[in-house]
């Protein structure tokens, strides 16, 4: 993800504007991860995962550069899709924000050092950013967790269903 999103980075900036796709990818992704959750078999866990599976996981991460998708979400849903159980969706989606957190970190420096304005402010606004980044997204998983193993995911797709409508009737 974090090559697509360099790769990519001046074209999604260009169309974070786009307030139709947002509303529809939030809503979209409420119902696919509504589906995934309510048709999946909870059969595999993480050790049953061989490598074409991690790939096609990670790779969906991808999805999250369109605004309005969520990375968890797109994680969850591929990994639902694949019959893996709800905590072991849970947990990639975990574990795979850290290489993304990471590679956000690296890019926000790479920019404050070409653009010349590296200095110990933009640093540690940096740094804090990706402390926060990564603090708040342990809780909410950790939340999402104990919530989903018990009662799935469809509360989630919900409040996204819920949002897209706010989205809609705010900006039109």
């Amino acid at each position: 993800i974090f090559i697509f999103g360099f790769l990519l980075f001046n074209f999604i900036e260009g169309i974070k504007q786009v307030t139709y796709l947002i509303i529809f990818t939030t809503f979209f992704f409420g119902f696919l991860l509504y589906i995934s959750d309510l048709y999946s078999d909870n059969k595999r866990t993480l050790n049953e995962l061989s490598i074409r599976d991690l790939l096609i996981i990670g790779f969906s991460q991808c999805l999250s550069l369109i605004p309005g998708t969520s990375r968890s979400a797109s994680v969850i849903i591929s990994s639902r899709i694949m019959k893996i159980d709800r905590e072991s969706s849970i947990l990639l989606s975990l574990l795979l924000s850290i290489p993304v957190i990471s590679g956000a970190f690296f890019l926000s420096l790479y920019k404050i050092n070409t653009t010349n304005s590296f200095s110990d402010e933009a640093l540690l606004g940096t740094l804090l950013s990706v402390a926060f980044s990564f603090f708040s997204s342990y809780l909410a998983l950790k939340f999402f967790y104990f919530h989903s193993k018990s009662y799935g995911f469809k509360i989630f797709a919900f409040y996204r269903f819920f949002l897209a409508i706010i989205l809609y009737f705010v900006y039109f």
